[in-house]
């Protein structure tokens, strides 16, 4: 699944112990764009024996930061992640809105060809200890 790159992406990546992120820049004609697209991987990849798809890597707390608080309206950043990584990634940023707002939210995820319905649900809160 491919999520546009956010601060609170990294974040989650780096708690989930990803510390790299494989680089590929594509140039989009069609939309007239700079495509970045980025795989988080949790082991140090080596310069001279990078996967073929992949031009370079970057150390997830250096130029993916920068990436993600922007570079310019012609650069499209994203992040390519299985779909269990993107599952628990969405369920993170789901909570806070399903705790104000209803009961659950289904979203259909694309991983590939294939379309996965997924249903985050409101997790129950904790009993207020001051009662």
């Amino acid at each position: 699944m491919k999520l546009q790159l956010t601060t609170d992406l990294l974040y989650f990546l780096v708690n989930q112990d990803y510390r790299y992120l494989y680089s590929k820049t594509l140039f989009d004609e069609e939309q007239d764009q700079i495509r970045i697209s980025l795989t988080p991987t949790q082991t140090k990849p080596r310069v001279r024996q990078l996967p073929a798809m992949y031009d370079t890597f970057f150390s997830i707390n250096r130029e993916p930061v920068q990436m993600a608080e922007g570079i310019d309206d012609q650069t499209l950043v994203v992040v390519e992640l299985e779909a269990s990584l993107a599952v628990a990634f969405l369920d993170q940023v789901l909570q806070p809105l399903l705790a104000v707002s209803a009961d659950s939210i289904i979203i259909n995820i694309q991983a590939g060809q294939e379309v996965v319905q997924k249903r985050f649900e409101r997790k129950p809160s904790s009993p207020d200890p001051t009662i």
